[in-house]
């Protein structure tokens, strides 16, 4: 029996969890500036929401279903496929966005690095996310 007792079918809380969880942990991550009153605060989720979905999409979607024919269905294997998730997608919006030609942009570029561990955060988070809403352990 696919959907003991009335419970939710695995399905669908994996939708939800693909759906949902990448706006919590934006909300999250974006709690300090929404407890400041930054102004730029609907760009800043804007932005992580365009950029966590996308990265869910190329990267999530294939970790997860990895994931699951590995049988890897605990919290600790989502949290670090969330951290590498995080990083990749960080090193590689910073490589694409990082102008190299310019005197002192290599300085300027390498700069922007010290906010990976943010990605790296985001990523742990949606990830993190998902396994609270979907549940894999439990399908």
């Amino acid at each position: 029996m696919d959907n003991p007792r009335g419970s939710i079918p695995w399905q669908a809380r994996a939708t939800c969890g693909f759906i949902l969880a990448p706006i919590i942990a934006a909300l999250l991550l974006e709690l300090p500036s929404m407890l400041a009153r930054d102004p730029s605060l609907p760009a800043y989720i804007a932005y992580l929401l365009k950029v966590g979905y996308l990265a869910l999409l190329v990267l999530g979607v294939p970790a997860y279903l990895l994931s699951r024919r590995l049988r890897w269905s605990g919290l600790p294997a989502y949290v670090a496929f969330g951290a590498l998730l995080g990083c990749v997608t960080y090193l590689v919006i910073f490589a694409a966005g990082a102008p190299l030609a310019a005197p002192g942009a290599l300085y300027a570029a390498l700069a922007k690095l010290r906010y990976l561990p943010l990605g790296v955060l985001y990523g742990v988070l949606v990830l993190a996310g998902f396994w609270l809403i979907a549940r894999p352990d439990r399908r």
